[in-house]
């Protein structure tokens, strides 16, 4: 009994020395991430009549590459407010896929408006959740 205790003691011990987290840290890496996220999805929502349905497309790739950054970071940090963000860039990344590759810009960039907003939504959410500047 004496040796499990000990034991027991042993394990708090070396649990109350572990270092604390540091949500600082955290917090400002969630918001570098966050900016190259808004940077991308800016990206996507500024199109030209020179821009192709592929060219959409790839500034869509650029928005998962920026949420799956988004994600790592935030693991840590108020889940439900990620868990909002993950769906509305899921949600405008499938009607990105949707858009046909015969569709005008004017269609393509009208067809995902709503997704659009949705993902600026849930970033100013997340942003202001993580206290970003």
């Amino acid at each position: 009994m004496k040796r499990w205790l000990a034991v027991l003691l042993l394990c708090g011990l070396i649990a109350a020395c572990q270092p604390i987290p540091d949500t600082g840290a955290a917090e400002a890496a969630l918001c570098t991430s966050l900016g190259t996220l808004k940077t991308a999805v800016t990206g996507l929502a500024d199109t030209s009549g020179t821009t192709t349905v592929g060219e959409l497309k790839e500034a869509s790739r650029n928005v998962t590459e920026a949420w799956s950054t988004v994600k790592a970071s935030a693991a840590a940090l108020d889940q439900a407010r990620v868990n909002d963000l993950d769906q509305a860039v899921n949600s405008l990344g499938s009607a990105v896929n949707d858009v046909s590759d015969d569709a005008t810009l004017e269609q393509a960039t009208a067809s995902i408006q709503e997704e659009m907003s949705a993902v600026n939504t849930a970033w100013d959410g997340l942003n202001s959740a993580a206290n970003c500047p």
